[in-house]
């Protein structure tokens, strides 16, 4: 299962670990390893809902206890288990311009402490590697996993043709920290309460008393191209982010051409969670809907383009959620290709306290029916009477040549008097750096033809739980 550790000195129970440094590899091939196995006490040693186990020795090449070290120019291939691992302290470690292809769980996981005041898996780098075909024996196996930790950046990296998610930031949800009592499930045992205990705030909403414990926060996701994702589990997102902390920012991303049909959402804020920015995303041509937006998050300068039909964006909540009034919805494009359109949809509503597009300060975006530009106008007549979208528009957008999927805006684009910004997708995707002996090893199709009907097609079975 696993190759090669790097491992420091873990002072677990305490404050001070002490880290190996300056451990780099280049150009190396890791491949065929064994899957892990849990015996059956695992239960409340598995991160967010037991898609990994904590601090274990399931990569091929595994980081515990480490600073300044680096994997580039890596091949880890055809594997039973994970690719890579960041485990507990790990910091300013740089993996790069790597392959990772047929792993049977996960690409690179970073799994810090649970939560509590030791806060040392952080200030990671993520960027221009190729990743696919992940999750090939375990499902929910992600590409890029991040659970409790922080102010990492991902970038630049091509994942497609994986089981489940591309990128996934998660913590501990509240609602486990709130019932001390819950010990078999998600990553309880990990939680630190000798430290929480010396340093949570006597008074105030759960929310806030105990996001200073979860360190996923201040992560950086920007300029990844992913496509052909979900191919074997439904609920989820291509990027999602759930029970983190704060301040962590998607940024203009190109997600595309997903074919699963799903309710679900290409990109999404799950379960207590707060404080995350949608910001400058492509999402274009996929069976699933745009974004699902729970509790306080922001959602500007999108392009939603041909998307599932019934719910561009998802309004929803999570059990005993609290109204979060306030999200940003402003400055995106809503384009429909087709006869008719749902852009805003409620769904799955868990709460009695789910915000929904009225307590949002939804404004200047643009939505084009191209089919008929009535549902745009409707669209926008029914919201403007809730007191939203006082300043929006029903309109072309102008796209250069949206068959070639070329989403740049014409000079004259309506789009830009609102404010919209141009995203340039000329930073999206593997860059000149990635190694061409990768890239010819690369297998973009999969020869299977998808047909992505967005939900028109009324003999496509869908995954219509919520």
């Amino acid at each position: 299962k696993e190759f090669i550790r790097i491992s420091g000195h873990i002072d677990y129970d305490g404050p001070a670990d002490t880290p190996v440094r300056h451990i780099h590899f280049q150009g190396l091939t890791f491949t065929h390893g064994e899957r892990d196995t849990w015996d059956e006490n695992h239960k409340g040693w598995g991160i967010q809902h037991d898609w990994e186990l904590f601090d274990r020795d399931s990569a091929l090449l595994r980081f515990r206890g480490a600073e300044d070290c680096s994997v580039e120019a890596c091949r880890f291939s055809n594997s039973g288990g994970t690719a890579l691992r960041l485990d507990l302290h790990c910091q300013r470690i740089r993996i790069a311009n790597n392959l990772i292809d047929y792993m049977g769980s996960m690409g690179i996981l970073l799994c810090g402490y649970g939560p509590g005041t030791k806060d040392v898996n952080k200030n990671n780098e993520i960027v221009n590697n190729l990743i696919h075909h992940t999750g090939e024996v375990i499902w929910h196996g992600h590409a890029i996993f991040v659970w409790q930790s922080g102010s990492n950046r991902m970038a630049n990296n091509c994942i497609h043709h994986c089981a489940r998610k591309a990128i996934g930031l998660c913590g501990v949800r509240i609602t486990i920290l709130e019932n001390r009592d819950h010990t078999f499930d998600e990553a309880a045992h990990t939680i630190r309460w000798h430290e929480i205990d010396k340093a949570i705030a006597p008074e105030g909403a759960n929310f806030d008393r105990f996001m200073p414990f979860l360190h996923a926060r201040d992560n950086i996701v920007e300029d990844n191209e992913i496509y052909r994702v979900l191919e074997k589990i439904g609920d989820g997102s291509a990027l999602n982010v759930s029970g983190a902390a704060e301040g962590n920012l998607i940024r203009r991303n190109y997600a595309h051409h997903i074919a699963v049909h799903t309710a679900s959402s290409v990109m999404r804020v799950d379960d207590w969670q707060r404080g995350t920015t949608f910001v400058d995303n492509i999402i274009y041509m996929c069976n699933l809907g745009g974004i699902t937006r729970k509790n306080f998050n922001h959602i500007e300068n999108n392009m939603l383009i041909d998307v599932r039909m019934e719910g561009y964006l998802r309004f929803a909540s999570y059990p005993d959620e609290k109204a979060g009034y306030g999200s940003r919805i402003q400055r995106n494009i809503f384009y429909e290709s087709g006869p008719d359109v749902t852009y805003y949809k409620p769904a799955y509503l868990a709460s009695p306290d789910v915000s929904l597009p009225k307590h949002c300060e939804a404004d200047h975006n643009l939505f084009y029916c191209a089919g008929d530009p009535t549902y745009s106008e409707t669209h926008i007549k029914d919201m403007q009477k809730d007191g939203i979208e006082q300043h929006s528009i029903s309109a072309d957008p102008l796209f250069e040549d949206l068959e070639n999927a070329d989403f740049r805006l014409k000079p004259d684009s309506p789009a830009l008097n609102l404010g919209f910004q141009p995203i340039d997708m000329s930073c999206i995707g593997l860059t000149r750096d990635f190694p061409e002996h990768f890239r010819k090893l690369d297998e973009p199709e999969d020869n299977s033809n998808p047909e992505y009907d967005r939900g028109r097609n009324p003999n496509k079975e869908a995954y219509a739980w919520w």
